[in-house]
């Protein structure tokens, strides 16, 4: 038996027992995976090396892995790390992992080094080294990055080393002999890295997002490449890529070196990892041959039951026909462990690509066969013989059985559940309570529930029947209080609202919808304006589904009436004066108004609360206030004028008055506006004042009321003076006669002739008794009253004493 047979034997038996998560093997050496794992159709290896050895010996840093039950996405394959490859296993419990190698760390590599820069050392170095010939012009494999340093390290200076380096024909990169890293993004010629490719976001150890750009200014879009596996189950990493493929052109026939090689930057910690898939490598000019069965396994044939199809593909140029010989070997026998026998040669004629070969392995007592093919042909790029190898085994189904689990989730959740099947042949039909047929099934209860399944294949395994509960909580029901009935004016709103909810699981749905069913709010509390009556439905559900259901009818709030007041009429005190026009009071309606003024003519004045006019003839004014809500009132106003009578001035008369006395001026004035101001001739501004003027005077008055109306008087004030005087004539020795000089006429006289005897008139004559001296007085006045007087000593004995002046009062 090869040993490509014994690895793949042991790879079953490993994997069989492993579930769950991402499943390591240490056991094999770097030639051991290389050949019979790494390796795929048309390409030859050789000088395998690992960290500068021989590749015979197991090592820590290289392994096989099964991903099938990972999410890493890809099935299988071998593994490198830059510390322990057992330290990839999940679940994710570390953002910082990492596991020394178990034989002496390799540091330093010239082509790492050139990846990290100067700055940093390169440790715990995983190298893996070969010489490959292509039987095509392409060559391919796939692979995925993940490291530790995802996802805090993005965007810093600290970026652990990982590289595909092929040299040889058509590469002349600036790497060793010329090699060029091919481990690109896709579609690009952007190296993978923890800087190229990442969640799209610095991370939080100093990232700045420029280091990011400056080796990929595509790098946030390159995110779709990404896996974030923070808190992963299967996988330690914290990140890594999708798969990706490395296509490279070479030349058919030549020989190539390439170096897969990763590493640890500066220090020891954090691991890195790239996972290579199984198969994967390789040269598009070969035969590979596969078995596709309907069962458990790829890579088993089981006996008794139904067929398997022996695959046999070709590549390259299908135009010739071609030949590939078959050598059969293993622990089977041809044509007897398996029917029927797989010939020596296969042909494909000219255009075919695929022949098949249908299997049937009859039942036998024989344990685990082994069924081992080597496929020989030439190579249309050189005509050298190629060859290529497949291997799948012969067994007996194992009696099936399976598993499950009961378990428990809350209402309104969905979960999938199934059986796990183990053995029998696997091609496996499901039977449900439900009468689902499906291996699986997504549920999603309302209470607790039990689900049944039976299990069978089509072999004639007896079947397995297994119920699964799943446990619903109970809750209790929905209660639900919302807002009372309201009513809301015009313009103002309301919040409607879900007062108290109880019951149900707690998680709750809200919605508040109109008569149509037309959804407003999604939230607990619905803000409605006024409008007209309408009533609005609340729907509450819980996470279980369960529903409560609630409305609150909203009415228009009548509003009192607007009632507007102006102020009072009003009549200027005088024209042209200005009043205001205003609005007194204003009450109703929702309280926020407007005004329209109009005057008596319905023309447009104002629409202010106030406006002032001036007013010269009677005016009217109409207020219409209107509220936000249409409510309107209106109110008017008169302006007037007054109407005064004429102004009238009335000044006292013409007057006289003495030489040397004073007399009153004054003056009355009526109607009009009142408040008059006077001012006279003389520039006085009395109504009433003294004046002595020594000569007739003519005085006049203008009065102007307080509107500015005038009227004016005026007055000759005559000045009157008098003089006595007389003359007398002694006519006998005690009789005189006295002549009346006085004037100016007229005037009334009083004579006193100094014995007693008077007399009034003019010019009177009188007879003294004795001869003694008598003092005559004459006193004149006339009719305003103006009085003068003299005397004169008559001696009735005619002796006479002319006075030599005369005096108003006689005393001269």
């Amino acid at each position: 038996m090869s040993q490509r047979s014994l690895l793949i034997l042991g790879m079953c038996s490993f994997l069989h027992e492993a579930e769950g998560q991402l499943v390591v093997d240490q056991t094999q050496t770097p030639v051991q995976l290389v050949q019979n794992v790494l390796l795929g159709s048309g390409v030859a290896v050789s000088n395998i090396t690992f960290n500068g050895g021989t590749g015979a010996v197991p090592n820590d840093q290289i392994s096989f892995f099964n991903g099938t039950a990972s999410n890493i996405g890809i099935p299988s394959g071998v593994m490198l790390a830059s510390g322990g490859t057992d330290g990839a296993i999940g679940p994710n419990v570390s953002g910082s992992f990492s596991t020394g190698p178990a034989v002496p760390w390799l540091t330093g590599d010239p082509d790492l080094q050139q990846i990290i820069g100067p700055a940093f050392d390169v440790n715990d170095a995983a190298i893996l080294e070969f010489d490959f010939v292509p039987n095509g012009d392409t060559l391919r494999f796939s692979f995925v990055f993940a490291s530790e340093e995802y996802n805090e390290f993005a965007c810093t200076v600290f970026n652990d080393a990982f590289g595909f380096f092929i040299s040889g024909p058509g590469f002349a990169g600036p790497y060793t002999n010329g090699a060029e890293n091919v481990a690109l993004i896709p579609a690009t010629n952007i190296p993978v890295a923890i800087n190229s490719v990442n969640l799209g976001v610095a991370g939080s150890a100093g990232g700045d997002p420029a280091n990011c750009a400056a080796v990929n200014p595509n790098w946030t879009n390159s995110s779709v490449f990404f896996t974030d596996n923070t808190g992963g189950q299967t996988v330690e990493c914290d990140g890594f890529t999708v798969p990706m493929e490395v296509v490279a052109e070479v030349t058919c026939g030549q020989q190539y070196h390439i170096k897969i090689a990763i590493a640890d930057a500066s220090d020891a910690a954090y691991d890195s990892y790239v996972f290579l898939e199984a198969g994967s490598f390789t040269s598009n000019a070969n035969v590979a041959a596969s078995l596709v069965t309907f069962g458990l396994n790829d890579s088993t044939l089981y006996e008794g039951c139904a067929t398997a199809v022996l695959e046999f593909e070709r590549f390259g140029d299908l135009s010739a026909a071609d030949t590939v010989d078959v050598i059969v070997g293993g622990t089977a026998t041809n044509g007897v462990d398996y029917l029927p026998a797989i010939p020596p040669q296969i042909i494909f004629p000219p255009g075919d690509s695929i022949i098949t070969l249908n299997l049937y392995a009859p039942l036998d007592p024989d344990g685990i066969e082994l069924v081992d093919l080597e496929l020989q042909n030439l190579a249309n790029c050189s005509g050298q013989l190629v060859t290529s190898y497949f291997a799948f085994n012969i067994d007996e189904a194992l009696d099936l059985y399976i598993t499950v689990q009961d378990t428990a989730i809350d209402c309104g959740d969905t979960i999938t559940i199934g059986p796990q099947v183990f053995q029998g042949y696997g091609l496996y039909n499901y039977v449900w309570n439900t009468g689902d047929t499906t291996a699986t099934l997504t549920v999603s209860p309302g209470v607790t529930t039990t689900y049944v399944v039976t299990v069978s294949d089509t072999c004639g395994m007896p079947s397995q029947t297994d119920s699964i509960m799943v446990t619903v909580p109970y809750y209790a029901p929905l209660d639900l209080l919302v807002s009372n009935d309201t009513a809301i004016s015009c313009q103002g709103s309301a919040d409607l609202a879900v007062l108290q909810l109880t019951g149900g699981n707690g998680v709750y749905q809200y919605a508040w919808s109109d008569a149509l069913g037309t959804v407003l709010s999604n939230g607990p509390v619905l803000n409605v304006t006024a409008g007209p009556s309408t009533t609005y439905y609340i729907d509450v559900q819980d996470g279980c589904g369960f529903t409560a259901s609630d409305s609150v009818h909203v009415d228009p709030l009548p509003l009192p009436p607007v009632v507007v007041n102006t102020n009072s009429d009003t009549t200027v005190l005088c024209p042209g004066d200005a009043v205001d026009v205003l609005v007194a009071s204003i009450n109703g309606g929702n309280g926020v108004y407007t005004y329209t003024w109009t005057d008596g003519q319905q023309a447009f004045v104002s629409m202010d609360s106030l406006f002032n006019v001036v007013v010269n003839d009677t005016l009217q004014f109409t207020v219409l206030a209107e509220d936000q809500c249409g409510n309107w009132g209106v109110d008017s106003i008169e302006v007037r004028i007054p109407q005064y009578g004429p102004l009238v001035v009335q000044v006292v008369p013409d007057t006289a008055i003495c030489l040397g006395t004073e007399g009153f001026l004054a003056v009355v004035a009526s109607a009009g506006a009142g408040e008059y101001s006077y001012l006279w001739s003389t520039g006085d501004t009395l109504d009433m004042f003294q004046v002595a003027p020594i000569v007739n005077t003519a005085y006049s008055v203008m009065v102007t009321d307080q509107c500015g109306s005038i009227a004016g008087g005026g007055l000759v004030m005559d000045v009157q003076d008098i003089t006595a005087g007389f003359t007398l004539n002694y006519t006998g020795d005690y009789d005189v006669t006295f002549f009346n000089t006085s004037g100016p006429a007229p005037v009334q006289f009083l004579w006193d002739f100094g014995d007693g005897g008077t007399s009034s008139v003019m010019h009177p004559g009188h007879t003294y008794l004795d001869t003694e001296e008598h003092v005559v007085q004459l006193t004149v006045w006339n009719p305003i009253g103006c009085v003068d007087s003299t005397t004169a000593l008559v001696r009735p004995t005619a002796h006479l004493y002319v006075p030599n002046a005369f005096t108003p009062d006689g005393d001269g």
